[in-house]
């Protein structure tokens, strides 16, 4: 029988992210953080706005959630409660700052409960901080952090994701774990062995191990795309469900050595899971999100030609369009921060022929930050070239570059000798040569 709903209160936000529900010196209590607030004279969408926000906090009385009271908590995304002993905290996960371009530099606040209400207690430097997830080993507390977001440019100041333990005063660093784009945590507890699942984006999504000391790596649980995990026990095993944006999301189930998968779950773009329990069933809440990457699903690997004006790439790709298929238009793939831009004030479109199957020849222009998708021929983008940037600097500004579907575009410059010879390689040839070069 299917599970009925019912809504009982709406309540105003901007941008929520998350809620936390839990009780504090008898209080229920709401927290909901906020990612942003819309910015006049800005186009309304899930990546602009202007990200100074506070979270909102929630009373239950009479049955009715009432303001309680606000948190200053700038581009939130996620929130946790928990207890350690006698005192109560609330760590808030801080995305970026601003109103863009985004600072994803930001300090992530742990909030302490005074008796009347939050007040901050420590602030932890972090990057694009997505979510702390608290758990206990033995008698000791620890606080993990997931964060990073990698785009071109920003290797150097991106962090990994880190577990924090409590030294008695405050959190302090005990344990780094490879990442690059990290999303979630989940604890679980095996026959007196601790595990917890760290879910990465661009990399394999990793259950680790307690040894004593240390988190070690224990059981890959995704290749790549990982969102969110939950657990449960039937009475007669443990499961473990994956969830992953670009991927199905499964259910594992423990054999007492590792999970191993035993049902698929349809459809794509998954973000989040709960289980409740209600009468007795067991149920799992998926949270569907979005599918495919900011310009549309674009093709596993793209190469630009990086040693040719674009006068010259016209001519010779032109007599290699793909049929007389047109070109829808689509969103901007973006630069730094991966929002959605508006259109150049030109665009010259540019056809795009496919080699070996599996390569495409294109140009693409770096426009100060912003790199322009016009559209697709298949699944091979045509690239805007803005009308602006003038032909020695669309020269000087060409690069190699390679898309993967994991939503990243690494960049490198070409030098001007091997600019060259490639232009006159071009000139001798109708079907330019595709360079795949060495991603930076």
């Amino acid at each position: 029988m299917p599970v009925q709903l019912t809504e009982l209160q709406r309540i105003k936000t901007s941008g929520a992210r998350a809620v936390e529900a839990f009780t504090v010196a008898g209080r229920e209590l709401l927290a909901i953080p906020q990612l942003a607030y819309d910015a006049a004279g800005t186009a309304t969408g899930m990546n602009g706005g202007d990200s100074d926000t506070e979270l909102l906090l929630f009373e239950r009385v009479d049955g009715e959630l009432v303001p309680f009271g606000e948190l200053p908590a700038p581009g939130g995304e996620d929130a946790e409660f928990f207890t350690i002993g006698e005192e109560a905290f609330l760590a808030v996960a801080s995305l970026r700052t601003g109103s863009g371009p985004y600072r994803f530099a930001v300090d992530s606040t742990i909030f302490r409960w005074s008796g009347e209400g939050f007040v901050p207690f420590q602030r932890v430097p972090t990057y694009a901080a997505k979510q702390w997830r608290h758990w206990r080993i033995g008698d000791r507390d620890f606080l993990g952090l997931a964060q990073g977001v990698a785009f071109p440019g920003n290797e150097s100041e991106n962090l990994e994701s880190v577990v924090y333990e409590w030294n008695g005063t405050s959190f302090v660093e005990h344990q780094r774990i490879p990442s690059r784009w990290a999303y979630n945590w989940h604890p679980v507890t095996i026959g007196g062995q601790f595990f917890v699942a760290h879910a990465e984006h661009l990399g394999p999504s990793v259950l680790y191990r307690w040894n004593g000391e240390k988190l070690e790596p224990h059981q890959t649980l995704a290749a790549e795309s990982g969102r969110a995990f939950a657990s449960f026990s039937d009475g007669s095993g443990i499961y473990l469900v994956v969830a992953c944006i670009g991927a199905p999301s499964r259910v594992l189930r423990w054999d007492g050595e590792t999970f191993v998968d035993i049902q698929t779950l349809g459809g794509l773009g998954a973000r989040e899971l709960a289980v409740v329990r209600v009468g007795g069933r067991i149920l799992v809440v998926r949270v569907n999100f979005i599918l495919g990457m900011k310009a549309g699903k674009a093709a596993d690997k793209i190469f630009a030609v990086s040693n040719a004006s674009a006068s010259l790439l016209r001519r010779e790709l032109r007599q290699h369009t793909l049929g007389q298929q047109k070109a829808p238009v689509r969103p901007v793939l973006a630069g730094d921060d991966h929002r959605e831009r508006g259109a150049c004030t030109r665009i010259e479109r540019v056809a795009l022929k496919r080699f070996h199957r599996n390569r495409a020849a294109g140009l693409l222009l770096r426009h100060g930050e912003d790199f322009g998708v016009h559209g697709t021929v298949g699944r091979v983008p045509l690239f805007k070239l803005p009308r602006s940037v003038g032909q020695h600097e669309r020269r000087r500004r060409i690069h190699l570059c390679e898309a993967r579907e994991a939503k990243t575009v690494s960049l490198v410059r070409a030098a001007e000798p091997a600019q060259s010879r490639a232009v006159r390689h071009m000139q001798r040839r109708r079907i330019p040569p595709v360079s795949r070069g060495k991603p930076a």
